[in-house]
């Protein structure tokens, strides 16, 4: 019975040691390609080399926006080690940070995006729990540039001005690097690597100096408004200013929803760009397109009227039916077209506008697209409206009235325009 069990028990190792042998030359021998890959993958990590984004100068090579190295710093470990926790400190013991802050992140998600040197950077990376990576955030140089440049986020997304609308010229193409890693999680050598590609660079016609200026002077009166500053012989926009503006900075380093919300709640809305899209009364800046098209509709620039300080406007039977007042309420006296431009006489073209109509001067203002978009490098662009008979009736479900054309003729009533 004894002899029995013994012979039992030696079959079953020798049936075991068999299938352990047969297991370990099919791994090893037989299928020790299949098992060699597994392992492999199980030891590589892809990772990606952040191409860095093309900068953003203004007319004179001055940069308006550009990358400055940052440092990504992820822990492998579930927890830091006391001994990691003291050692970091001490490298970061010269940096303006929250230390235990940095400690906290670390430890519960994981990695945190620091703006240190890379000496620090290095010391960082030399230790066990730690990888550290490059990667870029995107600077600005003034608040004023948020509202035609923009900003990209700390994920490197653009959201808006021309970092969205050129975004395919300047973000270049991100590098690769296949890895093997140590247990501990650390870089053991480069199996493979494609390098990342720069994106373009791209000049813009702004002066950043009179961008500046302008805005410093609107923050002065401390009232929203916006600035457009044109070269008139070339249609370049030398500055293109919107106040209040927020700082694109903070955006792109990441805002807090307190942060977020004090910009949302603000009563001067600084995130509308009032300098494209918004629309205003053009006033008497109107007044030398309406000048031009009356001399090609046949207005003599010698014709004259008696400017008194009040327009009185009248029926068919010679009822007055409304009064205009002109800026001067003495009026300007006889007045051709030329003094009416020198003086801005409001007189002049309420006569203008009784003569002409506004049907005929809507037909001018769609020959010189008047309320076109300009079609600038910026998201939201708003059209201007001149208006019509037809565009009354069809918008508000209203008849014209003739006093509506006087309005018209000074910029005022129903014409609005962005101020680009």
């Amino acid at each position: 019975m004894k002899d029995r069990r013994v012979m039992l028990l030696f079959t079953f190792f020798i049936v075991g040691f068999v299938f352990i042998t047969v297991n370990l030359i099919k791994i090893q021998i037989i299928d020790w390609k299949k098992y060699s890959v597994q392992v492999q993958d199980m030891g590589t990590r892809i990772i990606v080399n952040q191409a860095k984004r093309g900068n953003i100068y203004d007319r004179d090579g001055n940069l308006m926006a550009w990358n400055q190295k940052i440092f990504q710093i992820e822990n492998l470990q579930s927890e830091l080690s006391q001994e990691s926790v003291k050692k970091i400190k001490e490298i970061l013991s010269k940096e303006d940070l929250l230390l235990d802050n940095v400690i906290d992140k670390l430890n519960f998600q994981k990695k945190i995006t620091l703006e240190i040197n890379s000496t620090t950077a290095k010391k960082l990376s030399a230790l066990n729990d730690l990888i550290v990576t490059e990667k870029y955030i995107r600077k600005y140089a003034h608040e004023s540039l948020y509202h035609f440049i923009g900003y990209v986020d700390r994920e490197g997304n653009p959201r808006t001005g021309l970092e969205k609308d050129w975004n395919e010229k300047l973000k270049g193409q991100n590098g690769y690097q296949l890895v093997n890693i140590t247990p501990s999680g650390k870089i053991k050598n480069i199996l493979e690597e494609i390098p990342a590609i720069s994106g373009n660079n791209i000049y813009t016609t702004i002066d950043l100096s009179l961008q500046e200026k302008v805005y410093d002077i609107l923050s002065e009166q401390k009232n929203p408004a916006a600035v457009v500053v044109s070269d008139p012989n070339t249609g370049e926009i030398l500055a293109m200013v919107s106040y209040p503006s927020p700082d694109p900075n903070q955006f792109s380093k990441g805002l807090t929803n307190l942060e977020l919300s004090r910009i949302l709640n603000d009563k001067n809305s600084p995130l509308i760009n009032r300098t494209i899209s918004s629309k205003y009364f053009p006033g008497s800046i109107i007044k030398p397109f309406i000048a031009l098209s009356a001399l090609e509709l046949g207005i003599s620039p010698d014709a004259t009227v008696n400017s008194t300080g009040k327009y009185y406007l009248k029926d068919s039977r010679g009822n007055v039916i409304g009064s205009y007042d002109d800026w001067n309420v003495l009026g300007h006296g006889i007045t051709n077209m030329i003094k009416s431009l020198r003086v801005s006489a409001n007189y002049y073209y309420y006569w203008l506008g009784e003569t002409l109509g506004i049907d005929i001067m809507k037909e001018k203002s769609i020959f010189y697209k008047f309320d076109d978009l300009t079609d600038i490098d910026v998201p939201g662009e708003v059209k201007g409206v001149f208006p019509s008979v037809d565009w009354k009736m069809q918008n508000l479900g209203e008849m014209w009235y003739p006093g509506e054309s006087l309005l018209a003729y000074i910029g005022q009533g129903y014409v609005t325009n962005t101020p680009i």
